[in-house]
């Protein structure tokens, strides 16, 4: 099976080298890396330097498509797929790091004709300890217990060519398509990537408002739902914190802190949908974010 690796970036000076290593040290059984294809949209440091200098001296699969302005990670995403030619195409966040097997995993299940998506399984560096620590890990323990698509997927380029230039949730965008066309979407536990999650309550609030706009506007454009937004989706995460407030009554205030941001991002995503006034594709960059030691 071949694939090509689409990497959306914006000034990812600070991980690009670590993200493009692990992914040329990727261990691959039946599957080929034809092109690992780098998207800088409109950066103003060092990525597009590096990237070059990467792709001559390093590994020549690495390619770099700039655009002189940063327009959203759709317009990004789209002249990917438009110099894309496998089947299989896997697109990812510049701020992630590849476990060694991930392509593998990711790919494998595109073997049954049914899979038209799926996922990674990100695994958080952050300390666990502290109240920002253990927000951070938790968020992405629900996203991974909800089966959420995010930070890197892998889907059939012939089922989703294009993706409209107002889409705020890309992934979560695709997964509508994929499921839209009666194909199944994988969230795959094998497939590793580490993240890092926002440092600071004011990050992970500007995280939480942009997730919950863009499954706001999936909801009212695309009448799809994520999990994260269903009933069953909210009841796990309250039964996941009341287990853990049983197991650890220390963590009572963590867990009713955590749940309380949640609650405050989706109130002002849902502020932002119907008041604001900039291009919610253009988010404010969580820059705590950005440099990732695994």
């Amino acid at each position: 099976m071949h694939v090509d690796v689409g990497v959306m970036v914006y000034n990812e000076e600070k991980n690009i080298i670590k993200l493009l290593e692990s992914l040329a040290n990727q261990k691959l059984e039946n599957v080929v890396i034809d092109k690992i294809v780098v998207v800088s949209s409109g950066s103003t440091d060092r990525t597009n330097a590096l990237v070059l200098e990467y792709g001559e001296r390093k590994d020549n699969r690495v390619e770099l498509i700039t655009q002189g302005k940063r327009v959203g990670k759709p317009s990004a995403i789209n002249e990917f797929l438009k110099n894309s030619t496998t089947d299989i195409v896997i697109i990812s966040s510049g701020d992630v790091i590849f476990d060694d097997r991930t392509i593998e995993q990711l790919s494998f299940p595109f073997h049954d004709k049914t899979i038209g998506m799926t996922s990674v399984f990100p695994v958080p560096v952050n300390k666990k300890d502290g109240f920002m620590g253990f927000v951070a890990n938790m968020h992405w323990k629900m996203h991974n217990t909800l089966n959420r698509h995010g930070e890197s997927i892998a889907f059939r380029k012939k089922l989703v060519g294009y993706l409209p230039s107002s889409v705020v949730a890309d992934e979560a965008y695709v997964e509508a398509v994929i499921q839209k066309k009666k194909m199944k979407a994988v969230h795959v536990k094998g497939a590793v990537v580490f993240n890092k999650g926002p440092e600071t309550v004011y990050e992970f609030l500007k995280q939480i408002k942009r997730h919950f706009l863009g499954h706001l506007q999936l909801e009212f454009e695309f009448h799809y739902s994520v999990s994260s937004m269903t009933k069953s989706g909210i009841n796990s995460t309250l039964r996941e914190l009341l287990a853990l407030s049983i197991a650890e009554p220390s963590k009572i205030p963590y867990c009713f802190g955590y749940l309380s941001l949640e609650f405050l991002g989706r109130i002002l995503g849902t502020l932002s949908l119907v008041f604001g006034k900039k291009n919610p594709v253009l988010w404010e960059i969580a820059r705590s974010t950005k440099s990732l030691k695994n």
